[in-house]
């Protein structure tokens, strides 16, 4: 009998970074306990399945590179890949911008925006820097991983494909065409004996008595990375990604050998606990099988989020009447969380394999504000939940070392006090080299409050005027856009006194309406 521990990421948005502080925490945690005991050991506790979804599928496929590839890079709480991607690399100026080999492959003004809100070739900057299409030899394991492990990524196929279904009578046309939209990609990832990384993309394929992962093709780092930024292209704010995909299989049959465009992966799966469960399932059963003599793997299962997942059934609809607009506003919300609501939930509601989770409150996290992008704004946001991270990982990790069937994961308090990879550090130095200082008790007071306005009055007045300039290019830039989709191209060729009117519209909107609102919010004093 071996321990195996299957890990499942939620979407997070800017709360990637409150994400990649747990997952040190547990990785490390795994790291320490299993360098006290021999590799043949069976208390040893390893990673073999590994899902995502959104931030959490960006996530997800950075760390099954490194875990496979590059093991000692995790091992430092402030200078991992997590880190760095989720806490330095990723800044609201930076996605204001747009940079200027676009502005010059496209020939468009810089203030073009009709693709996404935000620069989405900052996130792929980041995807090719920590999910390398070549990662250096020699690969070396980190401590908490297995030989081969599995990784699912949620995605969201916004052009679809069809699943016809043959009616016996043959009565109308006789057929009738179902439309999925709900994508992912699973990946086999095998560490060979010669220290090579074989990839393979797989398909669930069900059977009259069972269902089989069963690999459809080849695969490399590439496709990985690109899936996995793929399910982080949060609606709107970035641009939609296009992946060439294979020919599905399974569970994805009738998927063709062609392009697709894919948004933010947490729209259909943003808990991508089913996918975890899916795989971890297999990989036991197909070990019994096997080898039957042996014991069944003890099966955990870990759930990452930045919050809770609390009920979002509408219990006071109707209660105060009911109007067009109360309906409105109740269907939507039905639709929106039935196409989230997982099948597996009711088959195992009884299940016996323990799911533990790492969460945190809401009120907890400051990144949690304006939709949790509010981490964007300042990195001393996303340091401070990166720590609240760390601490909500530890304390969850010390609940589950308390049941004594459990393996005692707390090594920070065997760890020597003076040890500083042990401890939560509150000071840092940022990306321009200035070090920084964060006054724990004034955070978490920011944190609760909920104001967005007082995070504001934080952030560096130079950065608040970067901000408003970007903003208000992207007001001009998206009004014109509209006022051109209502007016059809007809009306985009008839200037006034050689100006077209829409520019001359816009610079009074945003002036007018548009800058004082922004000015009052970014500059509240």
């Amino acid at each position: 009998m071996s321990q195996k521990l299957a890990i499942a990421i939620s979407g997070a948005v800017s709360l990637g970074s409150y994400e990649a502080g747990v997952m040190y925490e547990v990785l490390e945690a795994i790291a320490q306990y299993n360098e006290k005991r021999e590799k043949d050991d069976p208390n040893r506790i390893e990673i073999d399945v590994i899902t995502g979804a959104s931030a959490g599928g960006m996530t997800a496929g950075i760390l099954a590179q490194k875990l496979l590839c590059d093991g000692d890079s995790l091992r430092k709480p402030y200078e991992n890949p997590l880190y760095k991607a989720w806490i330095e690399d990723v800044d609201i100026e930076e996605l204001l911008e747009v940079p200027k080999e676009i502005e010059e492959l496209l020939e468009v003004p810089k203030e073009n925006y009709k693709n996404s809100l935000l620069s989405s070739k900052v996130v792929a900057d980041i995807g090719k820097k920590y999910l390398l299409d070549n990662p250096p030899s020699p690969n070396k394991l980190h401590p908490s991983t297995a030989q081969e492990i599995f990784v699912g990524i949620a995605m969201s196929n916004l052009n679809g494909w069809d699943y016809t279904v043959n009616p016996r009578n043959q009565e109308g046309d006789g057929k009738f065409i179902y439309t999925r939209y709900k994508d992912g990609f699973v990946c086999r990832l095998q560490h060979n004996s010669d220290d090579s990384i074989t990839l393979a993309e797989m398909s669930l394929e069900h059977t009259k008595n069972d269902a089989e992962w069963t690999d459809i093709d080849k695969t490399n780092w590439e496709m990985l990375r690109e899936c996995s930024l793929s399910s982080g292209v949060f609606p709107l704010a970035f641009e939609v990604k296009e992946i060439r995909r294979v020919p599905g299989k399974g569970e994805f049959e009738n998927r063709e050998n062609k392009d697709y465009y894919y948004t933010d992966g947490g729209v259909f799966e943003n808990e991508p606990l089913g996918i975890a469960k899916k795989l971890a399932e297999w990989v036991d059963n197909k070990a019994i099988k096997e080898n039957p003599q042996n014991e069944p793997n003890k099966r955990f299962y870990l759930y990452v989020a930045p919050g809770n997942k609390t009920s979002t059934a509408n219990v006071d609809f109707g209660k105060n009447g009911i109007d067009l607009w109360t309906t409105l506003n109740a269907l939507l919300a039905a639709v929106f969380n039935q196409a989230r609501f997982q099948d597996w939930i009711i088959k195992d509601l009884d299940d016996t394999s323990p799911i533990f989770q790492i969460t945190t409150k809401d009120e907890n996290l400051i990144g949690e504000l304006f939709s949790a992008f509010a981490g964007f704004l300042d990195i001393r946001f996303r340091f401070y939940d990166y720590n609240i991270g760390r601490e909500s990982a530890r304390k969850g990790l010390e609940k589950f070392s308390e049941k004594t069937s459990n393996p005692n994961l707390a090594y920070w308090t065997e760890a020597n006090v003076e040890d500083k990879d042990q401890k939560l550090l509150w000071e840092f130095i940022d990306t321009e080299g200035i070090k920084q200082s964060i006054d724990q008790h004034d955070y978490r007071e920011y944190a609760k409050k909920n104001s967005i306005d007082q995070l504001l009055d934080i952030v560096d007045i130079k950065k608040r005027n970067k901000i408003l300039e970007a903003l208000l290019a992207r007001f001009r830039q998206l009004i014109k856009f509209v006022s051109e989709k209502i007016d059809g191209e007809e009306e985009k060729k008839r200037p006034f006194l050689g100006l077209d009117p829409r520019d001359i519209f816009v610079k009074i909107a945003v002036d007018l309406i548009v800058k004082p609102v922004l000015q009052r919010k970014l500059f509240p004093k």
